[in-house]
């Protein structure tokens, strides 16, 4: 099995992330270690496009949402088991971001859920791919 060493990285997100200043958005971090920095802040719009922001090598991107679907059936109500898989890019299409998390936990009392999944990124041919867990939070 060859190992392909890459020459960028995904990197936390700064608190001056623009997706980071906003409330009502979806959050998502490295799955082992869930005290880590987000990695992606993902913004649903009004407009039904929505935009993330994710930081590759020092530099904050914003990318917009190019397909998203969900998988799988609501069986109690509150979306518990849904999967949602969505692709982004950025303006150039050279970053490619594909984040399939499915919902774990819904807290009705917090109007907030947890999510599990990956988070793969392609930019410059190479393809990485993280777990990472989070979801929304009011």
């Amino acid at each position: 099995m060859a190992i392909i060493a890459t020459d960028w990285h995904i990197e936390p997100l700064p608190e001056s992330a623009p997706a980071n200043t906003l409330s009502g958005v979806l959050r998502y971090g490295p799955l082992h270690n869930r005290m880590a920095p987000y990695v992606l802040v993902l913004v649903d719009g009004d407009d039904g496009k929505g935009w993330a922001n994710i930081d590759i090598d020092g530099r904050v991107l914003r990318v917009i949402r190019r397909t998203s679907k969900t998988i799988g059936r609501d069986r109690r109500g509150d979306g518990v088991g849904l999967t949602q898989d969505t692709t982004l890019t950025d303006a150039s299409g050279a970053v490619v971001v594909r984040l399939k998390v499915t919902m774990k936990h819904f807290y009705e009392q917090y109007d907030s859920d947890w999510e599990e999944g990956t988070l793969t990124v392609t930019y410059r041919g190479v393809t990485q791919t993280l777990a990472v867990g989070g979801g929304f939070a009011n």
